[in-house]
Parts: structure tokens; C-alpha cells; sequence
């Protein structure tokens, strides 16, 4: 009905703006398969401008007047704020190649690796459990004798339970593999005599080493020497261990092109002073890890684990420092020509000039709402900036990237 109406109002308006040129039938008021319409059409609009022209006066079409008022008030193509220039096309290169843009090693494995226990070896080294047997030796020690002393002193007699026999490589690793074999098996939650029973089908536990001798173990097991550590470092009875493990991390593999840095939370709800509570993963409690990765093989190049704040004083720059740590991590000639890339927790101007320096890109996603976007792009509609992160990226939403020439912004895909 609303087609018919528009093709009489197309007529009527056609016939009375000409009438020397205009041709009139009879039966045309009646059926609208029997008029004609004139050859002559006005010099400033076609036809379909007048019907859009119409609809816009009786609020039918909302879409249109919405287009108009953005082609009255067009984005400009550059802003510049602070000696930084956001452009809405993308500089081409001109001359040599950058050297942020050339990579000299070709990615891959470095470490040929025969089997899981290969792979294990590569990172938890000798010198990881040389550490951990000397610390646990050291404190079994310093804990028999303190109690022998305590003894001593009120006159009880000593038992030959309290006889430390000190613990080497072998049965550390022996000891490390029943965990781990429990924990396969998914009965790491089951209780140590049930692991013991040799009627559970469960040979390898009681093969390996006796039930009271694993408890000693798991009694004494330390990685550090308590009496020395940092009391301020929340993650110093770990801190030697975790080290050297994230160390290797990068000495056998080759990241490629594009390599990505985020936080990753391991479900943990165990007694521990930093545990984080994020609502909105799927975990809600556990550990938060800030990690860098290979973005094609998903390779962990770095980690680095978040222990809450230092003194009881806010973190000034987290982000960028955890991403300059991070990128830190990887060989020097392993940084150049690789494109990193952010989400808006981290991507800022600064943490990009950083990269620059060390001869890397990066590539990430900007709130207009932060402090370095010029005024005039925060004022663009929230459909093309979709800055609720709840909502899927719209085809006009805006990605930044930055490089040594300007920072610039185009449309993302």
C-alpha cells in the first residue's frame, strides 16, 4: 500500500511541475499499470531523491536523516595531539625497510625432543632439583636438631623417628613422579593410604618408596632457605624455582611474526596471600599469570606471576612495565622484527615507543576514553568505537596500530 501511495505522490508531483511537457491518460487515476510517466525529469533531483525527500518529511525514514547529519560533520582524516599524529589512513613506507620490520632468525624449534620426559628435562634442569634437595636437606636438618635440642632440654629420650636421612636427586625425581602420576590418574584428591593399598591396583606408589618415608618428604620439602628470604617478596619461597623455569622458556623455541601478551588465571582456591578474584573468568578465583606467547603454535615465551601490590602501594604503569618485563625475557636477537600484539588493558603510546626501541611493532585495541586519544575521537558513536567490551566488535569499530612514522588508526575488519 505504502509503494502505491509513493508511486501516485511520484506522479502527481511529476505532472504538475511541467505542465507544457506533461502527458495525461484518462484511466491513469484508476490502475497503476496504465499511466505514463513523463521522459522529462527535473534539473536538481531524480526521482528517487523526491520519494526520499517525502519519506523524510513524514519521519518514515530515520536511517536518512542519521546519514545526513554525519556527511554534515565528516571525521577529519588527521588529528594530532601531544606531537603524536591519529591518522585514518595508513602511511606507506618510503625507502629502506625498517629494522623492526626484518626478521634475521627463522622461527621454530630449536630443541629436537624424542619424548614427554625430553621435554620435561628441558625445563625443570639439574639445577633446579640440586636446589631444591640442598634446601630440603637444609631445613630437615635445622628442624631434627632444633627438636633434638628441645628434647634434650626436658629430658625426653630420643626416638629414631626423628633421624633424618637426607634426601639425594634419585628419590627427589622418584618422589616429584608420584605426584605427577597421581595427578594423571586423577587421584591426586584421594587419600595416601588408599594410594598405598596394594589391593587399589597402584604397584608404582609402594614401589617406589614406603608410605612414612613419602610423608617425611612431603613434610620437609622446601625451595628456599626461610631464614634469608626477602619477607616483603610474596613469592620468595618460590622465587629461585620460578625463575629458572621461565628462563628457559625462550632457549628452545623461535617465536614467529606475531606474538601476543595477556593474563591468563589458574583456577586455585587453596591458602595462598595473593589469590585474585575476577568475576567475569570462568575460574573467579586463582592465581593470575601474565604471559607472552607465540601467536600460531601457542607457545608460552614468558611468564610472570602477579602477587598483588608491593608495600601495600599501588603499581604505577602496571601494564606496560608487565609487557616490557615480559618482552624482556626473549634473547635480544629473538625481539627484532616481531609485532606484538595488545588489548586495551595494556596498548598505550609510550609501552609502543618502548617496543620501537628494541626494534618491535605493536598492534592493539584503543578506548577512546583514554587520557592520549586526542577529544575529537572520543566523540565518535559508540557503534564505531564499540567501546563496551561485552558487545562483539562492529565492522566500524576502531583499531589502532602504531609505528616509527606516526600513530594511525584504520577500520577494523
Amino acid at each position: 500500500m505504502a509503494s502505491r501511495l509513493n508511486l501516485q505522490r511520484t506522479r502527481e508531483i511529476l505532472f504538475t511541475s511541467d505542465n507544457d511537457n506533461a502527458v495525461v491518460d484518462n484511466d491513469a487515476s484508476e490502475s497503476d499499470s496504465d499511466f505514463e510517466i513523463s521522459a522529462i525529469e527535473p534539473d536538481d533531483t531524480s526521482t528517487d531523491e523526491q520519494i526520499s525527500k517525502e519519506d523524510e518529511s513524514s519521519g518514515s525514514d530515520i536511517d536518512g536523516g542519521a546519514h545526513d547529519a554525519i556527511g554534515q560533520n565528516p571525521q577529519p582524516k588527521s588529528i594530532e595531539k601531544a606531537s603524536v599524529t591519529w591518522s585514518r589512513d595508513q602511511t606507506s613506507a618510503q625507502g629502506r625497510i625498517h629494522a623492526e620490520n626484518i626478521m634475521k632468525i627463522r622461527a621454530g624449534s630449536i630443541t629436537a625432543v624424542e619424548s614427554i620426559l625430553c621435554a620435561f628435562r628441558l625445563f625443570f634442569t639439574d639445577e633446579i632439583f640440586d636446589e631444591v634437595v640442598q634446601q630440603t636437606n637444609r631445613y630437615a636438618t635445622f628442624f631434627i636438631d632444633q627438636r633434638k635440642q628441645t628434647q634434650k632440654d626436658h629430658g625426653y629420650s630420643q626416638t629414631k623417628s626423628h633421624q633424618w636421612k637426607p634426601i639425594d636427586l634419585i628419590e627427589l625425581k622418584a618422589f616429584l613422579g608420584l605426584l605427577i602420576q597421581a595427578s594423571v590418574t586423577h587421584r591426586n584428591h584421594d587419600l595416601l593410604n588408599e594410594l598405598w593399598d596394594i589391593s587399589q591396583n597402584c604397584p608404582i606408589f609402594r614401589a617406589s618408596v614406603s608410605l612414612q618415608r613419602f610423608k617425611i618428604l612431603l613434610q620437609f620439602l622446601r625451595f628456599d632457605d626461610r631464614r634469608h628470604h626477602d619477607k616483603s617478596d610474596r613469592l620468595a619461597p618460590i622465587r629461585f624455582i620460578f625463575e629458572r623455569f621461565t628462563k628457559e622458556l625462550s632457549r628452545h623455541f623461535v617465536p614467529g611474526e606475531n606474538i601476543i601478551v595477556d593474563e591468563q588465571l589458574v583456577p586455585f582456591r587453596g591458602r595462598c596471600g595473593f589469590v585474585q578474584s575476577m568475576p567475569k573468568k570462568p575460574a573467579k578465583y586463582g592465581l593470575k599469570f601474565w604471559a607472552i606467547c607465540e601467536v600460531v603454535s601457542r607457545f608460552i615465551l614468558g611468564l610472570e606471576l602477579y602477587t598483588g601490590k608491593i608495600n601495600n602501594i599501588v603499581q604505577k604503569n602496571l601494564a606496560a612495565n608487565v609487557t616490557l618485563r615480559l618482552v624482556d625475557q626473549l634473547p635480544n636477537n629473538v625481539k627484532q622484527g616481531r609485532t606484538v600484539t595488545l588489548d586495551r588493558y595494556f596498548t598505550g603510546i609510550k609501552l609502543a615507543e618502548a617496543l620501537l626501541h628494541r626494534k618491535m611493532t605493536s598492534i592493539g585495541v584503543v578506548d577512546h576514553k583514554r587520557s592520549f586519544v586526542p577529544n575529537d575521537l572520543g566523540s565518535i558513536s559508540r557503534d564505531e568505537t564499540c567501546s563496551c567490551p561485552t558487545k562483539p566488535r562492529k565492522n566500524r569499530s576502531r583499531l589502532f596500530y602504531f609505528n616509527n612514522a606516526c600513530y594511525s588508526g584504520d577500520n577494523g575488519r
